[in-house]
C-alpha cells in the first residue's frame, strides 16, 4: 500500500509542477544547429520515468527513488526507512540533457524551497542519479 502512496505522490508531483510550471521553449534540434546556449534535449525525455529500489517497503535499509520527465520538467521521489521511521523527500523542477548527461533543479514539493541540483547520466536504459551526496542506479520504466 505504502508503494502504491509513493508511486501516487511522484504522479501527482509531475501533475502539479505541469500545471504550475511555465512553458519550456527548448527543443531538440537533433545535434543541428547550436542554439547559443548549448543543446537541451528535453523532448527526448519526456514521459521518461526511471526506478531504484532495494530493500523491502517500511522496514530498515528500503531506499526507493523514483525520477520522471514530462514536458521540460522532472520529479524525484527519495523514499527512505531508518530507525523505524520512513521519510518521503519529493522534488520537482526544471531539467536540461544534453549528450547523456543532465542536470536537475531541486525544489522541495512541499515548501517549494530550492535545495541544490542534481545531476545525471543515461547510458541505454539505465539512469545515474547524483542526489544531496548519494549516487543511485536506476532502471527504466516501460
Amino acid at each position: 500500500m505504502k508503494k502504491v502512496f509513493s508511486i501516487l505522490m511522484v504522479a501527482f508531483a509531475m501533475t502539479a509542477m505541469v500545471a504550475c510550471g511555465e512553458k519550456d521553449n527548448t527543443t531538440d534540434n537533433g545535434g543541428g544547429n547550436n542554439n547559443g546556449g548549448g543543446n537541451t534535449e528535453t523532448t527526448s525525455l519526456n514521459g521518461t520515468s526511471w526506478l531504484y529500489t532495494v530493500g523491502t517497503n517500511s522496514q530498515d535499509g528500503y531506499i526507493y527513488v523514483g525520477v520522471g520527465f514530462d514536458m521540460g520538467m522532472a520529479t524525484v521521489n527519495h523514499t527512505y526507512c531508518t530507525g523505524g521511521e520512513q521519510t518521503y523527500e519529493i522534488y520537482g523542477g526544471a531539467y536540461t540533457y544534453s549528450a547523456g548527461n543532465g542536470t536537475i533543479t531541486l525544489n522541495d514539493i512541499a515548501s517549494q524551497q530550492n535545495v541544490g541540483t542534481a545531476t545525471f547520466s543515461i547510458n541505454g536504459t539505465t539512469l545515474t542519479l547524483h542526489l544531496l551526496g548519494e549516487t543511485y542506479t536506476l532502471a527504466k520504466q516501460q
